[in-house]
């Protein structure tokens, strides 16, 4: 499933709840899969990497390290 930007902003304006999950960076890897976990005993939902708490829509730089690093854990 692809979704635009403006979807993206769309979902994110509407703030974090039981259903959306904001993580600035990768590096917050373990709390993310703490949220789908409970995610996937609900209703299912977003977590979204780039996106301060906030909301503010930062992105956020991909590099190889950052997807080994990923895919190690």
């Amino acid at each position: 499933m692809t979704m635009t930007l403006e979807e993206l902003h769309a979902i994110v304006s509407g703030g974090e709840d039981a259903q959306v999950e904001f993580k600035r960076t990768t590096g917050q890897r373990s709390d993310a899969a703490k949220a789908v976990c409970g995610m996937l005993n609900g209703a299912g939902g977003y977590v979204f990497f780039g996106v301060s708490d906030t909301g503010d829509v930062q992105g956020q730089e991909v590099t190889a390290g950052t997807l080994e690093e990923v895919v190690r854990e």
